[in-house]
């Protein structure tokens, strides 16, 4: 009789185990974990690879960072991610705190602790070297990685023809409705005046792209082991004064056989309303509508690419404080944003 209770006890501990091991993926099925250990660089992933999620229409991946708790829970990132969910491409949130919602299925999360990410910068820039400064750097720091993904990553582009980096305080349109042919371009910029823009540019899955950020003319130690933004990503002028190779922007203007399209149509941005330069009125600012996967211009009815709300994170988030409209604007993925009163019904 013994041996028969310690039988079913066995029986039970293994019942436990499974439903807690199912349990587990079952809320984890959309997060892909990396770990690391001291001696050298271990990824474990729950899958080894992404590939596009459409035969035909899906060869483009875009990565947005979220780094720290506080902001993986802001609700503005949210409203975000279900205005991607019909962006027509992939989209990879990377990030240190696991999203406690289902993601849209052409969205993926990629976990990885700030340490974790310095320690993989310290392995793919400075042959191990610890990056102590950058460790100390607030998460804006981040962005200054946006051009390196596909070298920081190269697993997680795998299978795309193009990559691209966008900022998540904003409402994403149908991308594929606003770029050009592809065919001849290496870099798709949004914006007219520069080669690159830190809330949307695409850049060719091609080594010699991946690599531009090599030929910045200061020495990498002094760009990426730096806790200070540089912005980087855009052309470099919170940190070296626009020096030129110091932003991935000034290195394209020199670099060797890369072709740039320089400004997309369909996009709305909220520094208009804030400074007073623009003259433009406030009361309906900025205002994008979101409905039937479709992103359009309340001013003139025109779809969009995208409306980048800057300047009002605040107010988005404060709106968004209601839970019942917050609960309401999820469910029925229509909804609409504004500068000066943040989100509200259509």
């Amino acid at each position: 009789r013994p041996t028969m209770y310690m039988r079913c006890f066995v029986i039970i501990v293994l019942l436990v185990v499974v439903l807690a091991a199912l349990n587990e993926y079952s809320n984890e099925s959309s997060v892909i974990s990396s770990s690391f250990r001291s001696s050298e660089l271990q990824r474990i992933m729950t899958n080894s690879t992404l590939s596009p999620t459409s035969e035909n229409t899906r060869d483009i991946v875009i990565v947005t960072y979220v780094f720290s708790e506080a902001a993986m829970q802001k609700r503005y990132l949210r409203m975000f991610l279900e205005s991607a969910a019909t962006s027509g491409v992939d989209l990879i949130l990377v990030g240190d705190s696991v999203p406690t919602y289902k993601l849209p299925g052409n969205i993926q999360f990629y976990q990885i602790s700030w340490d974790q990410f310095c320690d993989l910068v310290s392995h793919k820039l400075f042959d191990g070297q610890d990056v102590e400064k950058l460790r100390t750097a607030e998460p804006y720091k981040i962005n200054d990685f946006k051009p390196l993904f596909a070298y920081l990553f190269p697993e997680l582009v795998q299978g795309y023809s193009f990559w691209g980096h966008c900022d998540n305080d904003l409402l994403l349109g149908n991308v594929r409705n606003f770029l050009p042919d592809l065919s001849d371009l290496d870099v798709i910029g949004a914006i007219q005046d520069q080669n690159t823009w830190g809330a949307f540019t695409l850049y060719r899955h091609d080594p010699h792209i991946n690599e531009l950020f090599l030929e910045a003319e200061v020495e990498l130690e002094r760009l990426f082991n730096n806790p200070k933004p540089l912005c980087f990503d855009e052309w470099g002028s919170c940190g070296f004064r626009k020096r030129p190779g110091t932003s991935i922007s000034s290195i394209l203007d020199h670099a060797a056989n890369v072709t740039v399209h320089r400004g997309l149509d369909g996009i709305v941005w909220d520094g208009v309303c804030k400074f007073s330069s623009y003259n433009v009125s406030r009361e309906h600012c900025a205002e994008c509508v979101y409905k039937h996967g479709r992103l359009y211009n309340h001013n003139n009815n025109q779809e969009v690419l995208l409306c980048h709300y800057q300047h009002s994170k605040v107010r988005l988030e404060h709106s968004l404080q209601d839970d019942t409209l917050y609960e309401s604007l999820v469910e029925t993925r229509e909804f609409r944003a504004n500068y000066s009163y943040g989100f509200d019904f259509v």
